[in-house]
Order: C-alpha cells, then sequence, then structure tokens
C-alpha cells in the first residue's frame, strides 16, 4: 500500500526531528490522522467504554482507554481519536451509546478524575 502524503511528511519529519508535537498534531485534521494512522502520538481507539463483543460497557474497555489517557499526558499531549478500527475504517461513536455528544465529551475527563482522584 502506498504512503499517503501526510504520512510520508509525518514519518519524515520524525526521521529528522523526532516526534511531531502536541501543537503540530493539533493541526491536522482528522482525516489527515486517519490517513497516517497510530503511532506514539496517534491512537485510533473503536470505543471509549464498550466491549464490541459484547456490545455493553466494559470495565477493562474502560481501564484501557484510561490508561492511553494517561500515557499521553504523561508525554505532554497527543491525539486520541474515537469511533475508528486500528486500520483506519470509521465505526462511528455509537456503540458507546452516550445519550448525548456532550457526555461523551466529558466521559474521559470524569473517568480521570473517578479512577485517579
Amino acid at each position: 500500500m502506498a504512503r499517503l502524503p501526510v504520512g510520508l511528511v509525518r514519518d519524515s519529519y520524525g526521521d529528522l526531528c523526532g516526534t511531531l508535537s502536541a501543537a503540530a498534531l493539533a493541526r491536522l485534521s482528522v482525516g489527515e490522522l486517519l490517513a497516517a494512522g497510530e503511532d506514539n502520538a496517534v491512537e485510533l481507539r473503536s470505543t471509549l467504554r464498550a466491549n464490541l463483543h459484547t456490545g455493553q460497557p466494559d470495565d477493562k474497555m474502560q481501564l484501557d482507554a484510561l490508561t492511553i489517557i494517561v500515557g499521553f499526558q504523561n508525554a505532554k499531549g497527543a491525539s486520541l481519536v474515537v469511533g475508528v478500527a486500528d486500520d483506519g475504517g470509521v465505526l462511528g461513536l455509537a456503540s458507546d451509546a452516550f445519550p448525548n455528544e456532550d457526555k461523551m465529551a466529558l466521559y474521559p475527563g470524569n473517568l480521570a478524575c473517578d479512577r485517579l482522584g
């Protein structure tokens, strides 16, 4: 599979200067993040809390999401894209069954506060 231009630019920058800064990542669109795929500063997650096999909230999925969030905080930033398969295919957000977008947006912070104090 041919590398897409955004992936080539990101990889080349990484080869020359190290990883992209959080500020540089913030300038990439979601489409560019998906096209470039996962790396040490981009994580693609199918859900935040639901197990796709059972369709139910799963504590292991929540802890995995929390681990990613904490890791990104320790790394001084990165991008977490939810509703996407590891291969970049869009799955959507319905699996997590949040009542609205506000609840979904607040969930990662609330999870961190609840679990980490």
